[in-house]
């Protein structure tokens, strides 16, 4: 950030414009100071020692060379006014740079939009002027999660989590040491699309990297199944889908070696990524009409012949096709009736209408 300031040619810029641009470093330099990821508070310690009364910070001195060359210099310093102040030691520096590399951890969301404007910023710098024509896709996704209202539940601090198994403990009670809970359903109903498609990834991919961790017969036991209802909400095949991606598609082709399994429900097929679907080693196909549903099942699963197409087509409610590793040949079964009813019964538009019209009358 130093030597992108030193870049500005000061002598040719209005005297406000360098002040502007002064502030906003020091405002970019106190924000990555102090959200600058989880590092168990070694930045917070460390923040004392680049600060004086005007609440400015101070810099860590660095000899640029090549990758871990780069050299922390260490002394006592003095400001334009011939002040001393301390600046943080070689040992401090790089246990900071330790614990802000290590996996697992996450940077505080409101570091995202001050480190990708650093980083544009050196970009324009360097000559590439046109990088933000081609990021701009990115910066207005991170703008909607910023200051979308519909992602303010994702924002709120209330709960902290120490990291990944503690949040899977105490939001899910999954952890090594107790597995009691059984099932756990989350209702997001009322969720917008773009907000489904980002919390469903962030849940899957840390379900996901905590059965990779498991080792030996860990990973064998306490399996986890995650059950998507309307899942072409969130495992689309479209090229342009917001996230490209998928963690649901590494789920379907890694998740059997990690004993994460994946159960998906949806109407429409046709919407489903392709690789997903093909992944599946069992299939409930109940009665389709749509063409383009029916020629898509038809195209990414090789065994399913056109016989397989006119019973799909002529069967009636309750009744289902099942084929794949859980039978010897493809069988039509009939599905009980559910105990109790679900509430799901379809309006019966005709009788409400003339119950309507005999009431008008009669009034």
């Amino acid at each position: 950030m130093k030597d992108i300031y030193e870049l500005v040619p000061k002598e040719e810029v209005p005297s406000e414009v360098v002040d502007d641009l002064d502030n906003f470093f020091s405002v970019c330099i106190d924000l990555c100071v102090v959200y600058y990821g989880n590092n168990n508070n070694s930045l917070s310690e460390a923040l004392p020692k680049f600060i004086k009364n005007e609440k400015k910070p101070r810099y860590v001195s660095v000899d640029f060379q090549a990758g871990a060359n780069a050299h922390y210099v260490t002394s006592t310093h003095r400001d334009n006014n011939g002040e001393a102040f301390e600046q943080i030691d070689e040992k401090s520096a790089m246990n900071i740079s330790e614990e802000k590399l290590k996996s697992g951890e996450y940077f505080d969301y409101r570091f995202l939009k001050t480190a990708a404007e650093l980083v544009l910023l050196e970009e324009e710098a360097k000559g590439n002027l046109r990088v933000r024509e081609f990021t701009s896709t990115l910066m207005t996704r991170l703008d909607v999660f910023l200051y979308n209202a519909e992602c303010k539940f994702m924002k709120e601090t209330n709960c902290r989590y120490e990291n990944e198994d503690d949040y899977l403990a105490k939001v899910f009670g999954i952890s090594e040491e107790s597995n009691e809970t059984q099932l756990i359903c989350i209702d997001s109903s009322e969720v917008g699309t773009d907000v489904l498609e980002l919390m469903t990834s962030v849940v899957s991919r840390i379900l996901f990297d905590y059965r990779k961790k498991q080792k030996g017969e860990k990973r064998r036991k306490h399996p986890v199944h995650l059950i998507l209802d309307e899942a072409h909400r969130y495992i689309r095949k479209d090229t342009e889908y917001i996230m490209r991606e998928n963690i649901f598609e590494k789920i379907a082709r890694e998740g059997r070696k990690y004993s994460l399994f994946l159960m998906i429900s949806s109407q429409r097929p046709s919407e489903l990524s392709q690789t997903v679907l093909s992944q599946c080693g069992n299939y409930i196909v109940h009665r389709i009409q749509n063409e383009i549903d029916l020629n898509y099942i038809y195209s990414v699963l090789p065994y399913f012949s056109s016989d397989y197409v006119n019973k799909i087509k002529q069967a009636v409610p309750g009744e289902a096709l099942i084929f794949g590793n859980c039978v010897p040949m493809p069988l039509m079964v009939k599905i009980e009736q559910a105990s109790p009813d679900p509430n799901s019964k379809n309006c019966e538009i005709d009788k409400e209408w003339f119950k309507i019209s005999l009431h008008d009358k009669n009034n």
